[in-house]
């Protein structure tokens, strides 16, 4: 569309002045290119090495549109082989919220189309959408269901129920003047269309609070392990094979599974004092140290957060040298974190960072090869396959496994017997104290995860008219609600093994999903 005699008239363009416009970009005499849908099959726009322009293209995705298919044709002409450089990917929107209704829709069918082509989520969108950018996912709609909840209870600033339920025409209650049963409420698409037909204010300020519904309700999932983002990469400064045994050979094919124990190093990532202040308004901070154990955290209040309820509860975020995290107000008041002053966190915090190793250690399991025929003898929880990248160049692409959890895969295929697999007490202390699950003792005896005075323990039931015989092995009773529970020390797994020893396993029992 261009200005002529001061009017606005659409001219007609032939195949070959739109030709010429993309040979000139390509030969480096124009610095940008436009293209529609129409130009976005059967040309080339990428840094071809036989192409004089040979830079960066910066792709600007304007108009996703609603087609995935179509996205990845128009995003395909700038990515292609035999380039020299590849692009960067920026999505385009405005500050309307309502816009996100169609970037939501384009990431999920992304999603979708990365999960049938190659059955790996992230292929189709190759990472140029978050989570938080899927409107449609299981996340979102808890989100939604959570933002109904906090409408119905007034805990949402920006509009009261009755003031939503007039502009939108959503109806959150029943003829009997209760909340609707989750299944019977809006569905997100009806809501995000409703949405786009609100003023822009009131867009904008309704998707910020569900937004933060949605923020905390994945920052936990990701916290817990349950957040699902496909096939990700573990990226090592160092890789040491530590074990290598082959567990199950196929009959038919000959297809090996593999049980491989690593020790990973990676560089550890602190952030200085001066760093976690750096953009943040200081008349809302706290310079906390916890009276405990001396560490020192950058304290943000006025924050809210989600429960196991997904209920809205006052929040703070702790910003620590290594990582952050957001805790319930009421549980940081309740916890040892005091407020101590700028001087006094500022001396914490890098006598923390001076005693810190700069090598973060950990052993890592991986189950690869052929995984179908033992995929139901796998852990039901946590059921991620990552790839560990070496240095090297060394690739291991399996499904991860605890540590603890590996007794128990043996056990499943009957490669060894429940005692032999769970003698080891350091093994089995980690199985109890931090997957939950409870193992059958010889005699009648139980070994569980107790929760006594806000700390979990190792607790053997049934010993009480044992318990001299147990603490002659190193463990210690307590008499809580005037019965006498027998614990074992969770800091000396020798003394677990020892009660193992005595008392062999016989069955376990995983914690409920």
């Amino acid at each position: 569309m261009i200005s002529r005699d001061g009017r606005r008239i659409v001219e007609r363009r032939s195949a070959s002045a739109a030709k010429a416009e993309t040979d000139a970009f390509m030969a480096g005499k124009k610095r940008v290119l436009v293209f529609s849908d129409a130009g976005g099959t059967g040309r080339s726009y990428h840094a071809d090495l036989g192409a004089a322009n040979q830079q960066r293209r910066v792709h600007y995705l304007v108009e996703p549109g609603w087609r995935a298919d179509a996205a990845i044709q128009g995003l395909g002409r700038s990515h292609r082989t035999n380039q020299a450089i590849a692009p960067l990917f920026r999505p385009v929107t405005t500050d309307i919220h309502g816009e996100k209704r169609f970037t939501s829709t384009i990431a999920r069918r992304l999603d979708s189309l990365g999960a049938l082509t190659r059955g790996e989520r992230r292929t189709g969108g190759n990472g140029l959408f978050r989570p938080e950018d899927n409107l449609e996912s299981p996340w979102a709609h808890r989100a939604l269901q959570a933002f109904y909840v906090a409408l119905h209870f007034g805990n949402v600033e920006a509009m009261g129920r009755e003031t939503f339920e007039a502009k939108t025409g959503l109806r959150l209650l029943d003829h009997e003047g209760d909340l609707r049963k989750s299944d019977d409420m809006p569905p997100m698409n009806t809501f995000l269309n409703r949405l786009l037909a609100l003023r822009i204010a009131d867009q904008n300020s309704l998707f910020a609070a569900f937004d933060a519904i949605l923020s905390s309700i994945l920052e936990r999932a990701q916290a817990s392990g349950a957040l699902d983002r496909g096939m990700e990469d573990i990226v090592a400064d160092d890789v040491v094979i530590t074990d290598e045994e082959v567990i199950r050979t196929d009959t038919v094919t000959g297809a090996e599974t593999k049980l491989t124990r690593f020790q990973v190093r990676t560089i550890r990532q602190l952030t200085s004092a001066d760093e976690a202040l750096a953009g943040l308004d200081g008349n809302g901070l706290i310079f906390a140290v916890n009276s405990k154990s001396g560490r020192a955290a950058l304290v943000v209040q006025g924050l809210t957060t989600t429960n196991d309820d997904d209920r809205l509860i006052p929040a703070v975020r702790l910003i620590r040298p290594e990582k952050r995290s957001i805790a319930s107000l009421k549980g940081f008041e309740e916890s040892a974190w005091e407020d101590a002053g700028e001087v006094a966190w500022r001396a914490a915090w890098d006598a923390e960072i001076a005693q810190a190793d700069p090598w973060v250690s950990r052993d890592l399991v991986l189950v690869s090869g052929l995984l179908l025929p033992i995929w139901s003898s796998l852990p039901e929880k946590a059921t991620s396959v990552r790839r560990l990248k070496a240095p090297d160049g060394r690739r291991w692409l399996g499904r991860v496994l605890d540590p603890g959890q590996v007794p128990q895969l043996k056990v499943a295929l009957g490669l060894t017997a429940a005692a032999n697999a769970f003698g080891d007490g350091a093994t089995t202390a980690r199985l109890v104290l931090q997957e939950g699950a409870s193992l059958s003792l010889a005699g009648g005896l139980w070994l569980r995860r107790a929760k006594v005075m806000d700390r979990y323990r190792i607790e053997v039931v049934g010993a009480a008219s044992q318990r001299s015989a147990f603490a002659a092995l190193g463990c210690f009773v307590e008499i809580i609600a005037y019965t006498p529970r027998v614990f074992v020390p969770t800091d000396r797994p020798e003394v677990l093994t020892a009660v193992l020893a005595k008392w062999p396993v016989q069955t376990v029992l995983p914690a409920a999903a």
